[in-house]
């Protein structure tokens, strides 16, 4: 994974869905670049369109593929007992 494709999937981590403007707004990537590494976290499936009929866009709305938040509160491991 690139720096640029972290920079988008790590804005999910609050949000369950932002447009293409508000990652734009987010990151500061210019527009190529954004599309291109969108469009490669669209193919790995790590993000999803909302509308799958949309097209990468400055409206379309993009949201997290897979539960990507982990709490500390749901690992055994570190749990007394």
């Amino acid at each position: 994974m690139s720096t640029y494709q972290l920079a988008v999937v790590l804005l999910f981590n609050d949000v369950i869905d932002l447009t293409l403007a508000d990652v734009t707004a987010s990151t500061h990537l210019k527009d190529a670049d954004l599309v291109k590494n969108v469009k490669s976290l669209l193919d790995s499936k790590i993000l999803k369109l909302r509308s799958p009929d949309t097209e990468v866009g400055i409206f379309a709305v993009l949201s997290c593929h897979f539960e990507m938040r982990v709490s500390a509160d749901n690992n055994d491991d570190h749990k007394e007992k």
